[in-house]
């Protein structure tokens, strides 16, 4: 089968879901006096949710990856310099992989936002905030905002790559140094550690630039989240490994649907003052997508259409694009209704995200140009 038949798009329409979620959550900026119904707070707290979720989602890939190598490290140490080059290659082989899925797209959509925000100044008639802008905005280059070094943010939704990169760092090579340990020691560890933590600070909720000793609250929801999604793996592992039979799958099935169930009541019915009944219930989401990872749900049945395989690239083209779109909302439509901004709002991130993929697609063609002329060069 190929890789596309394989995929599992319930994965991919959960993470687009997600990505709604964050979008929705950034619409805060646009409550007023008169808004009813919907509070910062509430707003803040789904995208909290929603960022811990991709954060678990981002643990179960990198688990599945290292997991998938074959022979361990501790299996091939006949040398201690070979051994130490494997555990290097793995990791850098990894974060490759990881670059190279996100690298264009990251700076494509920072592009776009540094032109907005220039844009910004420009007509709000501030031009001198560019030269500030050019200089803290390098932080956010290299994805190293959750470091602690924050200036001006022109795509705030990326402090969740930022944090994942940097946790991955640490995570991936103690992976590739020992899997057994990392698995079934080291991870459960720093998910129960930081989760409790969290649970008993005056706000569980704990801030993203936020710093919490030497770590930033952001790292530490980066570290659980990552932490519980090898958790999820592991899960997804055994009870893909059982006998498959119609009494296994539907007991699969049932699970999967009660946690999902019962993890959004908590989740979307979530304030400050429920978070000791919500923080408790953050193993649901783990058990469930676990099932949903593991395939054996009948669940998973109902996302078998091709269509859904524009689910991935949709989410985080949304992820990276709608903070833009907020940006020219907030500077060029001031004073609107939470209504009318909204509506502006996702008017505005389909129009940057045409833009977007119209770079993306420049991009690919010069790239293709420079690699057709080094062939021609090598060929030569």
């Amino acid at each position: 089968m190929t890789e596309k038949s394989n995929r599992n798009y319930q994965l991919d329409v959960l993470k687009l879901f997600l990505a709604m979620v964050v979008f929705v959550s950034h619409t805060e900026k646009f409550i007023g006096e008169n808004t009813t119904g919907i509070t910062v707070t509430w707003l803040g707290l789904l995208g909290w949710m929603s960022v811990f979720c991709f954060f678990v989602l981002s643990g179960i890939f990198m688990a599945n990856s290292f997991d998938n190598k074959g022979s361990t490290i501790k299996d091939l140490s006949y040398l201690q310099v070979s051994r130490r080059l494997i555990i290097s290659n793995r990791t850098l082989n990894f974060y490759t992989l990881c670059h190279r899925g996100l690298s264009s797209k990251y700076w494509t959509a920072l592009l776009i936002g540094v032109i907005v925000f220039v844009a910004g100044y420009v007509y709000l008639g501030n031009p001198e905030m560019i030269l500030q802008l050019i200089g803290q905005i390098i932080p956010e280059v290299f994805c190293l905002n959750l470091c602690g070094i924050v200036g001006i943010e022109v795509n705030v939704a990326t402090w969740y790559i930022s944090a994942m990169l940097i946790c991955m760092l640490p995570l991936s090579y103690f992976l590739a140094q020992n899997k057994s340990f990392f698995f079934y020691v080291m991870a459960p560890c720093i998910a129960l550690f930081t989760w409790g933590w969290m649970f008993n600070q005056e706000n569980p909720f704990v801030g993203r630039k936020k710093f919490y000793g030497l770590f930033m609250g952001g790292l530490i929801l980066g570290f659980c989240g990552i932490a519980f999604g090898v958790i999820a793996y592991l899960i997804s592992k055994c009870v893909k490994n059982k006998n498959s039979s119609k009494h296994y799958s539907k007991l699969a099935t049932i699970i999967e649907a009660v946690c999902y169930l019962a993890f959004g009541i908590c989740w979307f019915s979530s304030d400050l003052s429920k978070a000791k009944i919500v923080f408790p219930a953050f193993p649901l989401f783990v058990i469930a997508v676990a099932m949903t990872f593991s395939g054996k749900s009948y669940i998973s049945k109902l996302f078998k259409f091709k269509w859904m395989r524009f689910a991935a690239p949709a989410s985080l083209t949304i992820y990276l694009n709608h903070i833009a779109a907020r940006k020219i909302v907030q500077t060029f439509f001031p004073g609107r209704s939470f209504k009318e901004s909204f509506v502006l709002m996702v008017i505005f991130t389909i129009v940057v995200i045409s833009v977007y993929l119209g770079l993306l697609k420049i991009w690919a063609l010069i790239k293709q140009k420079i690699q057709s002329k080094q062939a021609a060069e090598n060929a030569n």
